[in-house]
């Protein structure tokens, strides 16, 4: 691989670029269902149909005034949410959205999921750092709801490593089906691992029931509740990426 080819799908595809976006697309086409359910109207004006809403909400947030309560930590704060953007779109570079990608190697489901989960362990450090009651309380929830289900993440790995003989995400992919269909006796223990998989999903997303680490009702937010401006604008970001990047990981698996 060139250096050009390297940066090119580093910065655009599959990189940094084309998980942005997607995770903001996922985010609007969300926003407009639960619209829909709610019996509301939703994004509506920004763009085709309001899809473009979450991209004017995230440069809105990070063109105002970066407000921090004085007991905040102004330097482990922004740092922690630096490296947790960075280490969710870093592992959107091996998720194999359209079959095998240059930064494809043997063992990347294992890396991806690592990733994640130093993501997710990053936000629980930038909201301690923020030393509020709210986000230290959301940060401890995150940090519980991560360590019941690595367990899950480490049983699901198995079922598809005894299916498929492979932990490259782009090999599963490949050869699943065909795998299954030679080896039928693997069905029900992969059928165990669509349904672990699919819990998995909400649990790593944050949606009902695992919201815990956020419960607006209860924690104002939790883990955000001291956060505006570009600190916001980067936790939520983070947030959306590692929930699109864990939703077509447990989907590849």
């Amino acid at each position: 691989m060139n250096p050009l080819d390297l940066v090119v799908k580093a910065t655009v595809y599959p990189g940094l670029t084309f998980v942005v976006a997607l995770a903001l697309l996922l985010e609007a086409v969300e926003r407009k269902v639960v619209a829909r359910l709610q019996s509301r109207i939703g994004p509506s004006y920004t763009g085709l149909g309001g899809l473009l809403q979450p991209l004017i909400d995230l440069l809105k947030l990070l063109g105002k005034e970066d407000l921090a309560p004085r007991s905040q930590d102004p330097v482990a704060v922004p740092a922690a949410l630096i490296w947790s953007l960075s280490l969710a779109a870093f592992a959107s570079l091996f998720i194999p959205w359209s079959g095998a990608i240059g930064f494809s190697f043997h063992g990347d489901a294992v890396l991806v999921a690592a990733c994640l989960t130093l993501s997710l362990g990053l936000l629980y450090l930038a909201a301690f750092s923020t030393h509020s009651p709210y986000s230290v309380i959301g940060g401890f929830r995150l940090l519980g709801l991560l360590a019941s289900y690595e367990v899950a993440l480490l049983s699901l790995l198995g079922i598809v490593y005894a299916v498929t003989g492979s932990l490259s995400l782009a090999e599963i992919r490949r050869t699943l089906w065909s795998s299954l269909a030679a080896e039928p006796v693997f069905l029900p223990l992969w059928l165990a691992g669509a349904v672990l998989g699919f819990v998995l999903i909400l649990a790593e997303a944050g949606k009902d029931p695992f919201s815990v680490a956020e419960a607006e009702t209860e924690i104002a937010g939790g883990l955000m509740a001291d956060m505006s401006g570009r600190r916001l604008a980067f936790a939520h970001l983070t947030h959306r990426i590692h929930e699109t990047v864990s939703l077509y990981y447990y989907t590849t698996l």
